[in-house]
This record gives structure tokens, sequence and C-alpha cells, in this order.
């Protein structure tokens, strides 16, 4: 086990402490791996490979698992989460993009200056993205002044922002 000096004592010490001698009881290899690195053991071969995140506590409140590498919910929770969720917000023909929507985005995407994402200009366009959205004012859904053509990150962006 690696001695603990300094400003390695502490919470973070005692936990990497911990991985350190779980990983040398279950292997047998050792982890020689430097300071703040987790390692784990299962990888092709019984090779040591490295975890992304360590698991914390789901994110519903009722639920005692963990959720592993950073993720926001454990795998049951997430399923039960996403499909929820999914059944809440409705299609997409009762959100409001129809026949009508899918022919304007058709011809919108195919416009040759909507060609290529307008905010990063490196990614072709793949989703139309209102800057007024269809819930405020529904009557400008298929107005093309309303309308950015975007790749689907710069839309994801932008969409998590709020715009």
């Amino acid at each position: 086990m690696q001695v603990l000096q300094g400003s390695d004592r502490g919470w973070g010490a005692v936990l990497w402490a911990s991985v350190q001698a779980q990983c040398n009881r279950t292997s047998g290899l050792g982890c020689e791996a430097g300071r703040g690195t987790r390692m784990e053991h299962g990888g092709k071969g019984g090779q040591a490979t490295m975890a992304t995140r360590l698991a914390g506590p789901c994110g519903v409140s009722t639920c005692s698992s963990l959720a592993a590498n950073g993720k926001r919910y454990c795998a049951a929770c997430s399923v039960r989460v996403r499909t929820l969720s999914d059944a809440q917000r409705g299609s997409s023909a009762q959100r409001g993009y129809d026949g009508d929507w899918q022919r304007f985005r058709t011809w919108y995407l195919g416009q040759p200056d909507n060609v290529m994402c307008r905010d990063c200009r490196s990614m072709p366009a793949r989703d139309v993205h209102h800057l007024v959205k269809v819930r405020e004012c529904p009557s400008r859904k298929l107005d093309p002044s309303n309308c950015l053509p975007l790749c689907k990150i710069c839309h994801q962006r932008r969409t998590n922002r709020g715009e």
C-alpha cells in the first residue's frame, strides 16, 4: 500500500488507499498507478483498466442502488425515468411537428444557405431550431425567418440553454 504524506491525507487519500487495497486483494497484481488514479481489474486477460468515475448514489430518492461511472441514475431507474419522461412528452405529432412540418424541414435544410450548421459551420445541418419556440408562437412554426439550420450537437447545446 502507498504511504500517504502531506496533502494526501484526508477523504480522498482514504478512498484511494481503500481502492488500492481492494485492487491488491482481488487481483494479486498490485496497482502501481500514480496519485489520483483509480484502477479496476477485469479488462482483457486480467489487465488493469481505468475507471471513468466512482459510483455514486442513484438520483431517485427512494432508490438505494449506486449509479455507475458518474451517471445520474442506476440502470433500473434510468429506464423508468426515461419511459416516464417520454410518455409525458407526447409524440412529435402531438407536439406540433406534423406532415406540414416534415415537408417544411426537408425543404428548409435543402436550401443552399442551410446545408451547414449555422453555429459551428463545420458539420452538416440535421436539425431546424426555432428562434421563437413553437410552444410560445405556433403560427411561426413554418416561418423560415424563425428557423436556424443546426447540427445535432449545436442544436442540443442551444436547447439545453433554454433557447
